[in-house]
C-alpha cells in the first residue's frame, strides 16, 4: 500500500497570524533551523521577537519561507507528545511583541534532515541541487513522521498522513497548511 506525504507549511502571511521579526534570529539559529543541524542552535533561545506588523492570531504553526525557523504552539506541542513524536529537537521559546506587550509560548520544533529520497523516481536540479519532484522512499522512513529531506537543499518539512490526519482530527489547523500536489510522491 502507498503512503502519502504532504508539505507541513504556514498559512500564507496574508493572513492575521503571527510572524517573526526576522533582525533578531541569528545566523546559528537560522543555520541550525535550515540544516537541521542542532548543533548550531543556541542552548536557550528565550525570546523571539515577533513582527510589530504581524497580526494577533495565534497560529499552532510558523515557520517562514525563507528562515526555516518552524514553531508549534503549546496544544500541537501535546499532541505531538501524545503521538510520541520525538524526533524533533525541541526548545521551548516566548514569542513577544512588543507594542502590545504580547507574549506566547511557543516550542521550536526542527525536524531532522534524512536520507529517504527515491532518486530514481524523483527529479532533481542538477544544478541547484533541488528536489522538483520527489519522491519518498517508504522503507526509509522508520517511525518518523515528521522530517526534511536529506541531500537536497529544499527546506521544506514533510509529513505522513498518519500525522495530517491526526491533526486534522483533533482540529488543529489554525494556521497550517497541507500541501500536496504532482512534486511529491
Amino acid at each position: 500500500m502507498s503512503e502519502f506525504y504532504y508539505l507541513f507549511a504556514a498559512d500564507s502571511y496574508e493572513s492575521p497570524y503571527l510572524y517573526l521579526c526576522h533582525d533578531n534570529l541569528g545566523s546559528e539559529l537560522i543555520r541550525g533551523c535550515k540544516n537541521s543541524e542542532f548543533q548550531y542552535i543556541p542552548s536557550k533561545i528565550g525570546v523571539l521577537l515577533l513582527d510589530e506588523n504581524s497580526g494577533d492570531s495565534l497560529p499552532d504553526f510558523i515557520c517562514d519561507r525563507v528562515n526555516c525557523v518552524p514553531l508549534i504552539s503549546e496544544r500541537l506541542k501535546a499532541l505531538f507528545d501524545e503521538l510520541q513524536i520525538k524526533n524533533l529537537y525541541y526548545q521551548r521559546v516566548s514569542l513577544c511583541r512588543n507594542k502590545d506587550n504580547l507574549h506566547e509560548s511557543y516550542w521550536l520544533a526542527i525536524p531532522p534532515r534524512i536520507d529517504c529520497i527515491d532518486f530514481e523516481r524523483s527529479t532533481i536540479d542538477d544544478m541547484w541541487n533541488t528536489a522538483e519532484v520527489i519522491s519518498i522512499d517508504k522503507d526509509k522512513i522508520g517511525n518518523y513522521h515528521i522530517f526534511k529531506l536529506l541531500k537536497v537543499v529544499n527546506d521544506e518539512i514533510i509529513i505522513t498522513n498518519f500525522l495530517k490526519e491526526q491533526i486534522e482530527k483533533k482540529g488543529f489547523t489554525t494556521g497550517l497548511a497541507f500541501l500536496s500536489d504532482n512534486t511529491l510522491t
